[in-house]
């Protein structure tokens, strides 16, 4: 339960700073400059949860037996 609200923790500062990070992006450069900062944390975002997806795959896998019969 910890690491749940840890994991929580991170995710909602994750989201004020790309808030605050898109905002200061359009204060100091327009639009432009705010349309690729969000660009690129979408980018972020969805990398993290491609790795996340790779982790919980492989734990399933070795749950079960797949990782090991590979070897």
């Amino acid at each position: 339960m910890d690491s749940y609200k840890r994991a929580q923790r991170k995710i909602n500062f994750e989201k004020l700073g790309s808030m605050i990070t898109v905002v200061a992006g359009y204060y100091f450069g327009g639009l432009p400059i705010a349309c690729i900062v969000g660009i690129v944390i979408i980018i972020y975002c969805l990398s993290e949860i491609e790795k996340l997806l790779h982790y919980q795959n492989f734990m399933k896998e070795k749950e079960i037996g797949l990782h090991d019969l590979d070897s």
